[in-house]
């Protein structure tokens, strides 16, 4: 069977003025499981801080497979001003969302965090994540 990820565009647009992010989310939420194959990505904007409740409970859901749609310019700030708060989201979010393919350790989990940031941040390919320790 074919599988397809979605997100409602109506939570990413008109670009730098994006509407309700939760209805939007609702909206998807409810119709992707009507249709077989389709699966959801929930958005995240956090200038909407009910996106992150939202999204801890639709991640529950079989069909809500991850945060696909962080999107800085559709939403209007600098991901600067909220990295903090979203990767300490996603890391906990990461720990909700069950990957098929493949168990995820926390290392793995430490790389893909890492890999996330380095790509917002600019930190280059020489950097190493911080794995705790001195």
């Amino acid at each position: 069977m074919t599988q397809t990820i979605v997100s409602p565009l109506a939570g990413l647009l008109p670009r730098g003025r994006a509407g309700d992010v939760v209805l939007a989310n609702e909206a998807a939420f409810r119709e992707v499981p009507k249709v077989q194959g389709l699966l959801q990505y929930v958005i995240v904007n956090p200038l909407q801080p009910k996106t992150y409740e939202q999204a801890r409970r639709m991640l529950k859901a079989p069909w809500c497979v991850g945060i696909g749609e962080v999107h800085p310019e559709e939403h209007g700030y600098r991901i600067a001003d909220h990295g903090e708060e979203l990767f300490a989201f996603f890391e906990v979010a990461l720990q909700r969302v069950r990957i098929e393919a493949a168990e995820i350790t926390d290392e793995a989990k430490r790389m893909i965090l890492y890999e996330n940031a380095a790509r917002f941040f600019n930190l280059g390919t020489n950097a190493q994540p911080s794995t705790g320790g001195s």
